[in-house]
């Protein structure tokens, strides 16, 4: 798993010294260093992510298009030499994010942003299955890279007519080393109550904490799980952002996680 690129803490909502071990908001995604995000300009109107092997449109089309529509565009569409561009789903989407400083949330020394307009929306492959939003209109996921949150939006316009429309994504293609789409889970119970996703090699807790936690208190619950050694381990921590998401189902089911792995009962749907 990337790295968010964050490297400051927090304390709520004013920057503090990154705390230690013991103290309040100790564990922050600052704390931790995964796999910094590597992507190299390919001179060509392309981008090459060195992490994932997925190339990226450099300066995404200026379009604004409906869901569908996004589509069939990059369907046929032939760009730096290549015919093989696709609209990426939402996992490899916002695998692309950039948290080190927001607004936008993309790496802007290598992405071009200037003629997406300011909310700088893009659409995924993933459909909307639940069909909970806007009133149960069609909807599909989205990615605003100005704010860095994920959305749900309406696909065909509602009754008026209307579509609303999102910037055409920048595309991935599938390289040679790739081969194939990222984001499929690989879920392993492995006895104890602990999850492994063989995907990512995360290891994750089954049970939920069955109580809501702000995220101060979030952090100290999971400094308390490493003190105690809950499941044999002590190196547990909060999941950074990225991480969250890559363990959300998006095939239609209620909670979006899978329950045949995941304890969900009793759980509020917000984590």
């Amino acid at each position: 798993m990337t790295d968010t690129g964050q490297d400051t803490c927090y304390e709520t909502e004013s920057e503090i010294a990154c705390p230690d071990v013991g103290d309040a908001f100790f564990g922050q995604d600052a704390q931790f260093v995964d796999t910094p995000q590597s992507f190299t300009d390919d001179k060509d109107g392309s981008v090459t992510d060195n992490v994932t092997s997925l190339v990226w449109q450099q300066d995404p089309d200026d379009h604004r298009l409906g869901w569908q529509a996004a589509q069939d565009y990059w369907a046929t569409l032939d760009l730096s030499g290549r015919d093989d561009w696709r609209v990426p789903n939402l996992k490899e989407l916002f695998r692309t994010s950039d948290f080190s400083t927001g607004l936008p949330y993309l790496d802007t020394n290598v992405f071009i942003l200037d003629g997406c307009g300011k909310d700088q929306q893009f659409w995924s492959r993933n459909f909307y299955q639940v069909g909970t939003a806007h009133g149960g209109a069609p909807s599909a996921f989205g990615v605003n890279h100005a704010t860095g949150h994920i959305k749900a939006y309406p696909a065909e316009g509602g009754t008026s007519g209307a579509a609303e429309t999102l910037d055409a994504p920048p595309p991935p293609r599938d390289s040679a080393a790739e081969g194939e789409e990222m984001g499929t889970n690989d879920f392993v119970d492995v006895g104890d109550g602990a999850v492994l996703d063989a995907a990512t090699r995360l290891m994750w807790a089954k049970a939920h904490a069955g109580t809501r936690m702000n995220w101060e208190d979030a952090l100290a619950y999971v400094a308390r799980m490493n003190t105690e050694g809950y499941l044999g381990h002590d190196d547990w921590r909060l999941p950074n952002i990225r991480e969250l998401q890559s363990i959300v189902d998006y095939s239609g089911v209620f909670p979006a996680v899978n329950g045949d792995i995941f304890e969900t009962e009793g759980a509020d749907t917000y984590f």
